[in-house]
């Protein structure tokens, strides 16, 4: 439920800027800003940062030194060791390309993404590594983490649009991949044109949040056209990256900038005085930009944890400016802060019941995932699923198998593991189920999760998916349950390997 709580608070926050007429970052019109990307505390208490300073024209700030920078650990100090530019430094970066092509993208829109993608790979240094990733109905896998820029540029020439929009799948995906990648500076830049519409997405919007903020890869999220750009915005806080609308024509310029503030981040070491204990702490950098002292949201850690990654809280940096007594002056952020609850009742009187009502749902399905996910940074490591590909047995997820007890293919078994399998009568399905009126061509999908058999139904209200006897939308299967779509039924089985 915390989870849920936070997601609201972000939302209306959101909702609250929208209201006001807050604008994007358009150079001057905000003050500097210090964003901490990345946090590496598994040494603890060596702790190392991967960190952003634009200055107040909205621009990568150059130049800084350790000077520059403080760092607090609640409210105590802690030294600053090194700052060092991170292409000085030579710290590689690894950067998922994550890019909508549903069919809303066809014909400018496609075109103007390919070029900017190609120009933003052009801009990598020697050692940088890409991805593509594209996603319309499902996500795939155009090329994965190389430094090879003939085989990334071919992927996106190859690029095509059509389909639906799985939006919540495709950012589950590319958080998971950019924790496989190699050590260092990592990012994702994310382009969509539309809010998820998929039925066969096996994520949720506050599932895939949850995912992303575990990960703890700053994401750049872009919006071209009719963008979802409260969750876009909600993605971007949630793991201290930025997002920003774009016009077709500005596309490549979007990018551009992107590529230019990743060229410009800065590593700063520190070091801590408490003892690596498994204690949760949060950590605070300021520096000095334009003759201001600007402070990062604060970024939640755990002391000496291996492979522990950062939790933000979603909210912009501040900057400390003396008022007459010598205090900070903080009369307009109260004036702010009374606008915007303001403006929040407003919002919860008007839509907030219908907004509630979508709440509880996600969170239902949130609830359920969380009896076999408890563990976000568990999910957030486990490879992306291959399409195309041989099923493999996921070690952490393990296998089960579909037993056709009656209908098209009776007595034949099916396995599959945590690669959704599909129940349906297209002919390209996983299983096959005979056409009629009662069956949609996708019409299930079945997969494993930490042990567990996963089953949601596709098909919409005019049609049902059974188990038991009862109509179902989104299950955990148990051992033995028997799914009954048209005339078919099957039989659910674990055969692991799969976690006591």
């Amino acid at each position: 439920m915390l989870n849920t709580m936070r997601l609201i608070a972000a939302l209306m926050l959101s909702l609250c800027a929208v209201a006001l007429g807050v604008p994007a970052r358009t150079g001057a019109q905000e003050p500097p800003d210090v964003v901490v990307n990345q946090l590496d505390a598994a040494a603890y208490p060596e702790l190392s940062a991967i960190v952003t300073a634009i200055d107040a024209r909205g621009v990568p700030k150059p130049g800084l030194t350790a000077a520059d920078f403080r760092a607090f650990e609640a409210d105590a100090p802690v030294a600053i060791t090194g700052v060092t530019a991170a292409q000085d430094a030579s710290v590689p970066l690894s950067v998922i390309l994550v890019v909508d092509v549903s069919g809303s993208m066809a014909g400018a829109p496609i075109e103007a993404a390919r070029a900017a993608a190609t120009q933003f790979v052009a801009s990598l240094a020697p050692a940088d590594q890409a991805a593509l990733y594209s996603f319309s109905s499902t996500v795939n896998v155009v090329v994965p983490l190389t430094a090879d820029r003939s085989q990334l540029n071919a992927g996106i020439a190859g690029l095509q649009a059509f389909g639906p929009t799985a939006l919540y799948q495709a950012v589950e995906a590319s958080v998971f991949a950019a924790v496989q990648a190699p050590g260092g500076r990592k990012a994702i830049v994310l382009l969509s044109d539309g809010k998820n519409d998929s039925a066969g997405s096996t994520s949720t919007a506050p599932a895939s949040i949850v995912a992303a903020r575990a990960a703890g890869v700053p994401v750049f999220g872009v919006g071209l056209g009719d963008p979802d750009d409260a969750y876009l915005q909600l993605l971007a806080d949630e793991t201290q990256g930025a997002y920003q609308r774009a016009s077709t024509g500005g596309l490549g310029d979007v990018y551009g900038r992107i590529a230019t503030l990743l060229r410009s981040q800065y590593i700063v070491t520190m070091r801590a005085t408490g003892a690596a204990d498994g204690a949760e702490a949060v950590l605070r950098i300021e520096a000095t930009l334009d003759g201001l002292s600007v402070s990062s949201p604060p970024t939640a850690f755990t002391r000496g944890v291996p492979g522990v990654v950062p939790t933000a809280v979603p909210t912009r940096g501040t900057v400390a400016q003396p008022d007459a007594s010598g205090g900070s002056g903080g009369g307009a952020n109260i004036v702010l802060i009374g606008v915007l609850a303001v403006v929040a009742a407003a919002v919860l009187l008007t839509g907030g019941t219908f907004y509630m009502r979508w709440v509880a749902a996600r969170e239902a399905v949130a609830q359920q995932e969380a009896t076999v996910a408890p563990n976000p940074r568990l999910a957030a490591a486990q490879p992306v699923p291959q399409p195309d590909a041989a099923m493999i047995i996921d070690p952490v997820h393990g296998a089960g198998r579909l037993v056709i007890v009656d209908g098209m293919g009776a007595g034949d078994v099916v396995l599959f593991s945590s690669q959704p399998l599909v129940l349906g009568a297209d002919a390209r399905s996983g299983i096959r189920i005979t056409r009629s009126s009662e069956v949609a061509s996708k019409h299930a999908q079945v997969w494993m999760k930490v042990g567990k058999i996963m089953l949601r139904h596709l098909a919409g209200t005019a049609r049902q998916t059974n188990v038991n006897g009862k109509p179902v939308e989104w299950v955990i299967l148990d051992e033995g349950d028997v799914i009954a779509i048209g005339e078919s039924r099957l039989r659910a089985e674990v055969v692991g390997p799969h976690p006591a």
